[in-house]
């Protein structure tokens, strides 16, 4: 059984590894210089002017530090066929769970010390004593060991493992990854879920407003709002950006706000060969210069829709006035360039 997944394991990690050259490709890895570099320049001004008095320091590294305790799901690399195939070997099975909680504590648990001793002066600078902020690490791990707990006994009928649902759960753990990779290349081996998602109705509305009919904007927003992750990923990046821009009334919220924006149109190119494996499209009688138009004129409200609501972020400087050139220069010349390419 170990042989077995150590085999399912490995052809994984070889299957996601294909893909890293096109996640980690010079412009990523630019951003990811400049927003690490903006990280640490800030934090070390943070400790070296800490502000007396403050709790919002701690009370977001406290926040930061709780919330990584529910990052980390268990990797069983559990198949369909295992529920026939399997199904006599199931006590074997449940001691390959306990050895994949246990992975999955270390790991993620070594990572959560790991990011908490990072952020040690902020606690240490807040007030707590050493002894104080050791006993938080240990409650932190605590916590997260009572979650793979709960988690490892959702997996349990009774006395007996429930293996259609964790079966499930490998699968939606995989497809997630997948689903990441599928960001920035077409990725084989990912299913794609759609959900009504009615209360998303009146946006539908917004994105396919035209003066004529468009049938590529009508499946490019639906499949916007209700296919995959792109409305959520577009929202948890607004967020981030809205609580940069409140944290960092400056120049350097501008230019934060500005890459999360890059970011966001650059993750939702992907969302371009969402059909390309749908035959029926390709049966309607319509020009590809029209389905290309429409994915720009969809991109482009999107993009219009996140710069109104970070307007907002002028109420604390004036300087956020600089997001709307910042989006026409990344709609105007950004995009053209980088679909240019990724369409031929």
């Amino acid at each position: 059984m170990e042989k077995l997944i150590q085999k399912r394991q490995l052809a994984f990690n070889q299957h996601c590894a294909k893909y890293l050259r096109y996640v980690f490709n010079d412009h990523f890895i630019l951003v990811l210089m400049f927003l690490l570099g903006f990280l640490v320049v800030q934090y070390t001004n943070l400790v070296n002017h800490f502000p007396k008095g403050s709790f919002l320091p701690l009370g977001l590294s406290i926040l930061a530090t709780v919330v990584l305790t529910f990052f980390g799901k268990l990797a069983t690399y559990m198949e369909a066929a295992d529920q026939v195939f399997l199904l006599p070997q199931e006590t074997l099975l449940q001691i390959n769970l306990k050895k994949a909680a246990k992975k999955s504590f270390v790991l993620w648990g070594s990572l959560q010390v790991f990011v908490t001793i990072l952020l040690a002066p902020i606690f240490l600078l807040s007030g707590w004593a050493l002894w104080q902020f050791i006993a938080y690490i240990v409650f932190l791990l605590i916590l997260r060991g009572l979650r793979l707990h709960r988690h490892l006994k959702g997996f349990y009928q009774g006395p007996v493992l429930n293996l259609e649902k964790l079966i499930h759960h490998e699968k939606q753990r995989q497809q997630g990854i997948l689903t990441f990779f599928s960001l920035f290349t077409t990725v084989k081996g990912i299913s794609s879920t759609t959900k009504p998602r009615k209360y998303l109705n009146p946006l539908l509305g917004l994105l396919t407003k035209a003066k004529s009919q468009n049938v590529w904007l009508e499946l490019y927003a639906r499949a916007y709002l209700r296919n995959g992750d792109y409305f959520w990923l577009s929202l948890r990046l607004l967020t981030i950006s809205l609580l940069l821009g409140v944290i960092i009334p400056n120049w350097w919220g501008v230019a934060m706000v500005g890459l999360f924006n890059y970011l966001l149109l650059f993750q939702l190119l992907g969302l371009y060969r969402v059909y390309d494996y749908q035959v029926m499209t390709r049966l309607y009688p319509v020009e590809d210069d029209v389905k290309l138009q429409a994915f720009k004129t969809l991109l482009m409200k999107i993009s219009f829709g996140v710069s109104l609501i970070q307007l907002s972020l002028m109420v604390l400087d004036w300087r956020f006035l600089a997001i709307l050139p910042i989006m026409f220069v990344l709609n105007l010349v950004y995009l053209p360039n980088k679909l240019k390419k990724f369409v031929d």
